[in-house]
């Protein structure tokens, strides 16, 4: 792992909040989730689209953490940001962009919570350093969060309505907003203690 790569964390953490500022916009009745008919007969998908836009480069950001600290090249981000960007496409023109995201966001989910427990495992008993036993708990904050993207997806509706007519969707976007954001302080965190002790 080399310093400069951490970059890759604080960009994902800066994503993390816009993503969590779309979300809050969408609560607050600022954005919409109705698609109102426009006059060339087509229907207005701009609510869901600042949504399906943020969390998908959220993903990408993923990606490209997964890569780095897996030491892998850029080949190999690139292949997989080109399958995210691909199902997040067919998603929104098919009108699926709820079900692309859990899809991606579960996918990414398993991922981080086996490397979450991995990194518990590996520090578990009294020889643990204390930088590894906080890298691994900021792991399981953004396991967490990932799960609770599926969650967010799960309530997001495929059809066109106002959201704040349903409390229970509302309080789940509320708790994945905040979700993003002890996801990026774990992000964050992760990255300074690379930036610690990283030798080069």
């Amino acid at each position: 792992m080399e310093k400069s790569k951490t970059l890759v964390h604080f960009l994902a953490a800066v994503l993390l909040i816009v993503f969590a500022v779309a979300i809050f916009k969408v609560t607050n009745g600022t954005v919409s989730l109705v698609r109102p008919l426009k006059e060339d007969g087509s229907y207005d998908f701009s609510g869901m689209l600042s949504l399906v836009v943020p969390f998908n480069l959220c993903i990408l950001a993923f990606a490209g953490l997964i890569t780095v600290l897996n030491e892998g090249e850029f080949s190999a981000w690139f292949g997989a940001a080109a399958v995210i960007v691909g199902i997040a496409a067919v998603g929104f023109f098919l009108g699926f962009s709820p079900f692309a995201g859990l899809l991606v966001g579960g996918l990414y989910a398993v991922w981080w919570l086996i490397a979450a427990f991995k990194s518990v495992i590996a520090t578990w008993g009294d020889n643990g350093f204390w930088a590894s036993r906080l890298l691994a708990f900021c792991r399981l904050l953004v396991a967490a969060m990932l799960a609770v993207f599926v969650l967010f997806w799960l309530a997001t509706p495929y059809e066109s309505m106002d959201v704040l007519q349903d409390a229970a969707i509302v309080t789940m976007y509320n708790w994945t907003g905040v979700a993003c954001i002890v996801g990026a302080v774990a992000l964050c965190v992760e990255g300074v203690i690379w930036l610690i002790f990283c030798e080069y």
